[in-house]
């Protein structure tokens, strides 16, 4: 059935090249131009993927520090409405690695997969980004999720891995 959907909706960018083009052998060669360029935007965007393997950030606040195992997030595109700064989402367990119990946070708000999620967020004196790409001092904000389970790892937006790599502060 998979196959039969591939081949209706090739047979169908085909007959449209075709109307578009005015000639069925220009919509093939057409077609064979899109689907090396359609191919080597995948590869490339794989190889994207697989750049940064390993990554971790540093938080400090009030004089403490934590390192937490991160992932890069390129679905993260939350921003501190105040700052405008990025924000790195923390599971909520780090809530106490950061002794930041009981200190009032301000609200953020999130739209997930799993529905809009209300964090604390809060904006450390210092963060720090590490990664097989790159390290440095990260201009970012950074909010508790409810959503992630002690365990989680930190979510990094993809905009800060250039950030890191150049050692700018935006």
């Amino acid at each position: 059935m998979l196959l039969l959907s591939a081949f209706g909706l090739l047979g169908g960018v085909v007959q449209a090249l075709q109307g578009a083009l005015g000639s069925l052998s220009a919509a093939y060669a057409a077609g064979a131009l899109c689907t090396l360029a359609i191919s080597a935007s995948a590869v490339r965007a794989g190889r994207a993927a697989g750049d940064v393997q390993r990554a971790s950030v540093v938080v400090r606040i009030r004089g403490i520090e934590a390192e937490f195992d991160a992932m890069i997030d390129s679905g993260n595109t939350l921003r501190d409405y105040l700052t405008h700064r990025p924000v790195i989402v923390l599971p909520e367990a780090a809530r106490e690695r950061l002794k930041l119990s009981g200190v009032p946070l301000r609200p953020i708000f999130a739209d997930t997969a799993g529905g809009r999620v209300m964090m604390d967020c809060f904006v450390p004196e210092e963060t720090l980004l590490k990664s097989t790409g790159g390290y440095g001092a990260v201009c970012a904000a950074a909010a508790f999720s409810p959503g992630l389970c002690a365990g989680a790892r930190a979510l990094v937006p993809a905009a800060l891995l250039h950030e890191a790599k150049t050692g700018r502060e935006s």
